[in-house]
C-alpha cells in the first residue's frame, strides 16, 4: 500500500508544479545550448527542485 500511496504523492507534486510554471510562478533553471528549462526531477523516491532562489516558490507550492 505504501508505494502506491507514494506515486499518488509524486504525481500531485508533479501536477503541482506543473501548475506552477504555467502561472508564471515557477522558473527552472535553463540547461545546455538549447536552453531546456528543468523545474523538477523526480527518480524513483527522489525528489529534486531546480529553480531560482526565491520564496515565492515556496508560497507557489504551498509549503511556506
Amino acid at each position: 500500500m505504501a508505494p502506491f500511496l507514494f506515486l499518488i504523492v509524486a504525481q500531485g507534486l508533479s501536477g503541482l508544479v506543473k501548475q506552477a510554471t504555467r502561472k508564471n510562478l515557477l522558473s527552472g533553471i535553463k540547461i545546455g545550448d538549447k536552453k531546456v528549462e528543468v523545474d523538477l526531477l523526480q527518480f524513483a523516491d527522489d525528489t529534486l527542485f531546480c529553480a531560482n532562489q526565491t520564496c515565492r516558490i515556496l508560497y507557489a507550492l504551498r509549503l511556506y
